[in-house]
């Protein structure tokens, strides 16, 4: 499964990455490396069931109730 994971990621890298090098797109390079990477971190969050703080948790009590 780790393969399948890996394989996806390194075929996102070899599609994208190439025309971004080739345009000197160096800032869409930059986003495109901070968004992949915490896509990638993400990723081995669910896979290896790695514990994630979710800001949500602490947020969701402060806010007012809800009535429709």
């Amino acid at each position: 499964m780790f393969f399948a994971f890996l394989i996806a990621y390194l075929l996102i890298l070899a599609i994208e990455l190439p025309p971004l090098i080739r345009n000197r797109w160096y800032k869409e390079m930059a986003v495109f490396g901070v968004l992949f990477l915490c896509s990638v971190y993400m990723g081995m969050v669910q896979f290896y069931h790695w514990p994630f703080f979710n800001p949500w948790d602490h947020l969701l009590p402060l806010l007012p109730p809800y009535h429709s």
